[in-house]
């Protein structure tokens, strides 16, 4: 497939944003880090449930990274053709729920009452402009293939229903795939890991110190 050539699309306001947060999106969650350690309040409870959510997002993160590979701004393989099976079955988006995931246990192990639901605003904020430019460019991108592909799958973030009791999404990736979406996902892991260790260091601080 010819590489496509984004530069003329005429783009809403929206998409634009959508363009600009997406440049930036390594540091967008920069202030939400600070304020959720300023503010912290972890307890055994809140630090284990978020936790296992935040690795529950990594989890499917990576799930979705092993059938999209090292092309993943363009939702295809090398070959070109759009991705539709694994987790981009019973979501356009598995990246990105992976991610709201990952922010939703991070701002619940620290233990704030009301940083699931900051977090929940800035996410909108951030990734529903996201989402529309990046349709943008899928449409160019791939056509009618990927409007065909809308209607198979209209959830954009929160897998559908329909298709996960259908089993459409829950292929198995061979294992090579999992190693390429281990290793590639080694920042995020960090990043979060780095997080969660200043979290419980924090506890047991308060707890023991």
């Amino acid at each position: 497939m010819a590489k496509a050539d984004f530069t003329n699309i005429p783009l809403s306001f929206s998409e634009q944003l959508g363009g600009f947060f997406f440049k930036w999106r390594d540091y967008t969650p920069l202030p939400l880090v600070a304020i959720s350690l300023v503010c912290a309040q972890p307890s055994l409870i809140s630090l284990g449930l978020g936790t296992l959510v935040a690795l529950c997002g990594e989890l499917y993160r990576a799930y979705g990274v092993a059938y999209i590979g090292t092309v993943s701004r363009t939702r295809s393989h090398s070959n070109g053709d759009l991705v539709d099976t694994g987790p981009f079955a019973i979501t356009r988006n598995p990246l990105y729920c992976g991610n709201f995931l990952i922010y939703t246990g991070l701002a619940l192990a620290a233990g704030v009452w009301w940083l699931p639901f900051l977090v929940a605003v800035m996410f909108c904020i951030q990734y529903v402009p996201i989402v529309l430019w990046e349709e943008k460019k899928l449409k160019v991108l791939f056509g009618n293939a990927y409007e065909r592909y809308q209607t198979r799958v209209p959830a954009r973030l929160i897998p559908s229903l329909g298709n996960v009791l259908s089993k459409k999404g829950w292929q198995k990736p061979s294992p090579s795939a999992w190693s390429h979406a281990l290793r590639s996902e080694k920042r995020t892991l960090t990043a979060f890991s780095l997080f969660l260790t200043a979290l419980w260091g924090l506890y047991f601080w308060r707890t023991f110190a």
